[in-house]
């Protein structure tokens, strides 16, 4: 075991190099959306049930933007954001409108989940899933052979492929109880269904001793009812095509930390272990600079002078500036800075050049 603490910090690239993406693409199949083709993965579901709702909501984004619009995910959920507050400040002079917006953001908030659910799991022919997750080879060896019991995850993405590789591959370093960081009750209670979610022959784990992973924009198995929380054993199971229930927090400009106990209390945690990290791994993560409050947890969650090596694992070398640029309070001088371009790349490199 290596001495000081990692944090591996996750988004959307880190699921698009799945392993099992390379044939999908080549396939011509709906793919882990990024943020900038959301809308083009969308429109490539398969599955007839959601016909209907994928439909409605191009066709409203359509009217609102054009034909050919060019939008990110997260540029739709802030225009949906903003247009609903006006709409209700307007009140009665545009109550049709209001109505409209909040469909529509329902249906773009579940869309989320469609995508999800379609490439990352087994598809039969004629979009029938078998909503059986698909395993990653990476995510595997990055759980198996990198991270280490007192490491920590800041993760913002919605799926489940790292929780599923950690319950297969995180025997004596991970336990879903305490491992998500979540406030629970007298003697752990509070929380069900995490025994799904830790390897099946885990010993019995000190609290302290998990792995952490901190989904700070939650995720599609987190199930909320006022104090209790539910992890759901198939997050991505939708067969009818009706509405899903997670609890996440969608990527508008202002994020509901504040009004929300449960996910405002793993952002806390996801800065106490970045305050106490002296490695920082960046996979698949651009930091867009729509997301004020990813950047402030960057810029000021990292200590000063305290990172001793920074890898960032991303093809993109304007997203790397903004990266180095968002951590650079916690670099010094001699701090080791190393890129891959790529999720299989850096799992497949000797981890003794950065495990510093």
């Amino acid at each position: 075991m290596s001495k000081g603490k990692t944090v591996f910090i996750l988004g959307a690239g880190a699921t698009r190099g799945c392993s099992f993406v390379a044939k999908m693409k080549n396939q011509g199949r709906c793919l882990p959306p990024l943020d900038g083709d959301f809308f083009t993965q969308l429109q490539r579901v398969s599955n007839r049930c959601h016909a209907d709702r994928i439909n409605r909501l191009i066709s409203g984004l359509t009217e609102w933007f054009g034909t050919n619009f060019v939008l990110s995910m997260e540029q739709v959920f802030c225009h949906f954001e903003h247009a609903e507050r006006l709409s209700q400040h307007l009140g009665q002079e545009d109550k049709q409108v209001h109505q409209k917006v909040v469909a529509l953001r329902k249906d773009l908030e579940q869309s989320i989940a469609l995508i999800l659910g379609e490439s990352l799991t087994e598809v039969k022919d004629g979009g029938t899933g078998s909503y059986r997750t698909r395993e990653c080879t990476w995510h595997d060896k990055l759980v198996s052979d990198l991270a280490e019991p007192g490491d920590a995850f800041i993760n913002f993405n919605y799926d489940c492929v790292l929780d599923d590789s950690l319950a297969r591959k995180g025997k004596g370093k991970w336990d879903a109880h305490y491992g998500y960081g979540f406030k629970l009750k007298a003697k752990g209670k509070g929380l069900a269904g995490h025994e799904a979610w830790t390897p099946e022959s885990l010993e019995p784990n000190r609290k302290d001793a998990s792995i952490r992973v901190h989904k700070v924009h939650g995720s599609l198995h987190f199930m909320v009812s006022g104090d209790e929380i539910s992890l759901k054993q198939r997050p991505y199971a939708n067969p009818r095509g009706g509405d899903m229930r997670f609890k996440i927090i969608p990527p508008e400009s202002s994020k509901a930390y504040d009004d929300d106990g449960i996910i405002g209390n793993v952002m806390k945690n996801a800065y106490k272990d970045l305050r106490s990290a002296s490695r920082v791994v960046v996979i698949g993560y651009s930091l867009p600079p729509s997301d004020q409050h990813a950047e402030a947890l960057l810029r000021f969650g990292v200590k000063k002078d305290a990172i001793g090596s920074l890898v960032i694992v991303n093809p993109d070398r304007i997203a790397r500036r903004r990266l180095r640029s968002a951590l650079q309070r916690g670099m010094h001088s001699t701090t080791k800075v190393h890129s891959f371009d790529y999720l299989s790349e850096f799992v497949q490199a000797d981890p003794a050049i950065w495990k510093v």
